[in-house]
């Protein structure tokens, strides 16, 4: 992989906001696919952190850095890129793409659909974004719960049926900033991480525990629910990048999407998916952040049907 690789020009801009624009530049001559008139179809790109000495590298980090539409096939040519048809002066998908919009986003279209595009200011129940913010529903007839060491100085929000996907209970999240994944944690300390309690206050039996938490995309964040005693009961944390990318990671799973229990991993999201919880039960659920620039982030919680078990408790 490093072996047959290519030198090129990096550069780094500045932006206002403190973050940068990395741009790398490499020579059309390093492969034929890339002569006047060959075309590049859903173009993706990756860059690896080597770590350890080499040849070979211990291991490396996969990083999603391409911001094009999967699906747009572009022509290459020596005046600038375009798609096959398009007018070479056109910009490219989504970047005039009004603030806070979803780059690529048309209403209708089916790359809007693949994109997670909105239909309206009122977010789809999978995602738990509700029209607004949802306001911690009373504790009701449920004992106060008493979590384990993990949560003993964790808030803890009490979820009642009133707590639904189009009016979520919306909990900010402070993570300190980190970018060293995969590197030694002895040298650069662990990953930030904060935990808050959740009990469930239903009028059922029980009920399926739903949360989402959000953050931007080409990052890594994990959640976690545990039970009192500290054993795993639910978790998602799948590698964000490659669930972007959408292509088959590679052996063993790096994107990790298969050891998770009721969650579901998103390229923008990390979700756990109708945990069945008793009555007046609950857990210790834990943010981590492996990379990403932190700050308040939002995790939404409701109450839905229950279709996947916890782990056993122990």
């Amino acid at each position: 992989m490093f072996a047959n690789g290519v030198e090129g020009e990096l550069t780094i801009e500045a932006q206002g906001d403190g973050t940068g624009v990395t741009t790398a530049t490499f020579p059309r001559s390093y492969s034929p696919l890339l002569a006047d008139g060959e075309a590049l179809t859903t173009p993706q790109a990756r860059s690896g952190i080597p770590v350890g000495a080499g040849p070979p590298v211990s291991s490396f980090v996969i990083r999603m850095i391409d911001d094009t539409i999967e699906g747009t096939d572009y022509t290459i040519t020596s005046g600038g890129g375009a798609g096959p048809g398009d007018d070479p002066g056109t910009s490219r998908p989504g970047k005039d793409d009004p603030p806070g919009k979803k780059k690529g986003c048309k209403k209708g279209s089916e790359k809007a659909k693949k994109k997670g595009c909105k239909k309206g200011k009122k977010g789809g129940k999978g995602k738990g974004k509700g029209k607004g913010k949802g306001k911690n529903p009373p504790a009701g007839r449920c004992a106060t719960y008493a979590p384990g060491e993990m949560g003993a100085d964790a808030e803890t929000i009490v979820l009642t049926d009133k707590a639904t996907a189009e009016e979520p209970v919306v909990q900010d999240i402070q993570l300190a900033p980190y970018f060293f994944e995969g590197l030694a944690t002895a040298q650069l300390g662990s990953p930030p991480k904060q935990t808050i309690n959740v009990q469930v206050d239903s009028e059922a039996a029980s009920a399926g525990l739903y949360a989402t938490f959000a953050f931007p995309a080409r990052r890594d964040y994990d959640l976690w629910a545990y039970w009192p005693s500290g054993s795993e009961a639910a978790s998602s944390h799948g590698f964000n990048p490659l669930v972007e990318a959408k292509t088959p990671p590679p052996a063993p799973d790096l994107s990790n999407t298969r050891n998770n229990h009721a969650g579901e991993t998103k390229a923008d999201s990390e979700n756990l998916v109708g945990v069945i919880t008793p009555d007046c039960g609950g857990y210790t659920l834990e943010m981590t952040n492996y990379f990403g620039e932190g700050g308040t982030l939002k995790l939404s919680l409701w109450l839905g049907e229950g279709t996947n078990e916890p782990k056993p408790e122990g």
